[in-house]
């Protein structure tokens, strides 16, 4: 029954999940309705699968056959699950309307805005059904990764290596582009000519997107557009150029964005930090499976060697017996754990080594504000340099490829002060600021200082992160070696104390 109810949500979470889009993108618009019915009733299924679930954990918890060990771990593993279950069940019965009222006009243009997908992403109930779909999705993978690793954890140093040259490659490549854009713009220069000059010891690939995006420009579209379009800067600082161009300063944000894209490039930088975490992962693989494999292959053939010897093992002996016995009766426990070390650990070097703003994944990045306020009061810093009105250009910033749940954000920023809250408060109300920021932020807008006050929190929050990822994964390295070692140690303890003993009798 646990069995069949475990592999029944994660298809529960993939219907969700299509049903959702389906819900936000179904045209024509009236059809719409019909996938929102579906997705309650899915949404119903899994409320009775996650109830069920909990049921018969609990009717197992009662089973005295059972090590109180491998109680307590059957209820952490699948009590998440059978939690997150009832949750998206209930979420998908409170996710917003997604088509017109019988009063609303279709091809109305305001009509279509307000059902667009971007507005559904600013809906908290939606992320919220698609963060537990998604968590309901992904769960066995948890207990595949170890698998994978132990098998392919040669591709996936190789991986990490070549993911991290390329990183570094593309940063250098986008500093470089930044200062000649400085140095046109200010200089008056053609801008079209100037990428055409970049482009010429370029791959062919890059050489492409820089001709493309010079025939763009000189086909009257603006700067951030062209290089939106072709992907040569990160969204993040093409959201800041895009704020300054049509001003005065657009130079002072170009030299701005260059002065802090060529500083990542000389500190220990989040490339750095990532190639950490990548070698302890490829650590944690590799020491998990191969312990693994000794205690479930060869542990009991050498249990029954020296029972049949009739000899009195040692204590560490016997606790390492008594682990292997519990790995091979719980083997998937174990490798649910490992895999979700595993996942963490990839999650935080793909951060350190893309860079949060570059990643596109916002049912996760929407439950993390703060890492989004660096780039938010940078945006807005570059906002109050123009002289123009916040509300207005942040409908501007709304338009976030790749994050509609950070363009919400700004909507929902926009609407906040539109109703007469201040800057502090609206930030403060999103999740971006603490309550030292929010009062900086507040004495910057009384006293005039508000351009300051923005980018030196910007600055210090970035600092800050990169700093507390620079200690943290110095430390995780040698305590992961120090565990592996210790782990190691054990094991090879554990086996040679008996054939000592068995030497001794023997002799």
């Amino acid at each position: 029954m646990i069995v069949a109810l475990t592999l029944l949500i994660p298809c529960l979470g993939v219907g969700l999940l299509l049903c959702d889009w389906q819900r936000q993108t179904a045209l024509p618009m009236s059809s719409r309705s019909v996938w929102s019915f579906v997705l309650q009733a899915l949404g119903c299924l899994s409320l009775l699968a996650g109830l069920a679930l909990a049921v018969s954990v609990i009717l197992a918890v009662q089973d005295p056959q059972d090590s109180l060990g491998a109680l307590v771990s059957s209820c952490l593993l699948l009590g998440g699950l059978c939690l997150v279950a009832i949750l998206t069940g209930v979420k998908a019965f409170r996710v917003p309307r997604t088509w017109p009222g019988a009063n609303e006009d279709e091809d109305d243009g305001a009509v279509l805005d307000r059902y667009s997908p971007l507005s559904l992403n600013s809906d908290p109930q939606a992320a919220h059904l698609r963060s537990g779909a998604w968590w309901m999705t992904l769960y066995p993978l948890l207990f595949v990764l170890p698998i994978l690793g132990f098998f392919g954890f040669f591709l996936i140093l190789i991986v990490a290596v070549v993911l991290s040259s390329v990183v570094q490659a593309r940063r250098s490549f986008q500093s470089q582009l930044l200062w000649l854009l400085t140095i046109a713009t200010r200089h008056r220069l053609p801008l079209a000519d100037e990428l055409r000059s970049l482009a010429a010891d370029r791959g062919v690939k890059l050489m492409r997107r820089l001709k493309q995006a010079a025939k763009n420009l000189e086909q009257g579209d603006p700067l951030w557009m062209a290089l939106e379009r072709h992907g040569l800067l990160p969204t993040a600082t093409v959201a800041a150029i895009r704020v300054s161009e049509g001003g005065g300063r657009l130079d002072e944000t170009l030299r701005r964005l260059a002065v802090r894209s060529t500083d990542r490039l000389k500190v220990f930088n989040i490339s750095q930090i990532g190639e950490v975490l990548t070698q302890i992962f490829i650590l944690l693989i590799v020491g998990v499976n191969i312990v693994g494999g000794i205690m479930y292959y060869y542990i009991p053939k050498y249990k029954m060697i020296f029972e049949g010897f009739e000899v009195e093992m040692p204590r560490s002996t016997l606790l390492l017996i008594n682990i292997s016995d519990q790995v091979i009766t719980g083997s998937s426990q174990l490798f649910f754990w490992a895999g979700l070390v595993i996942a963490l650990l990839i999650w935080h070097a793909m951060r350190h080594l893309i860079g949060w703003s570059s990643l596109s994944f916002p049912v996760l990045m929407h439950w993390f504000p703060k890492r989004d306020a660096p780039e938010v009061l940078r945006a807005l810093g570059g906002i109050v340099r123009e002289g123009q009105s916040i509300p207005q250009k942040l409908l501007l910033l709304a338009e976030r490829p790749g994050r509609p749940d950070l363009g919400a954000r700004y909507q929902r920023i926009e609407e906040s002060m539109r109703f007469g809250e201040t800057l502090s408060d609206a930030l403060y109300g999103q999740g971006l600021l603490t309550d030292l920021q929010r009062e900086a932020v507040a004495a910057g807008e009384r006293g005039g200082h508000l351009e300051f006050v923005l980018f030196s929190l910007a600055e210090a929050a970035e600092q800050r992160e990169f700093r507390q990822g620079a200690y943290w994964a110095e430390l995780f390295k040698p305590i992961a070696v120090v565990t592996c070692g210790l782990i190691t140690a054990f094991v090879v303890i554990a086996m040679f104390l008996p054939l000592i003993k068995l030497l001794e009798e023997l002799s």
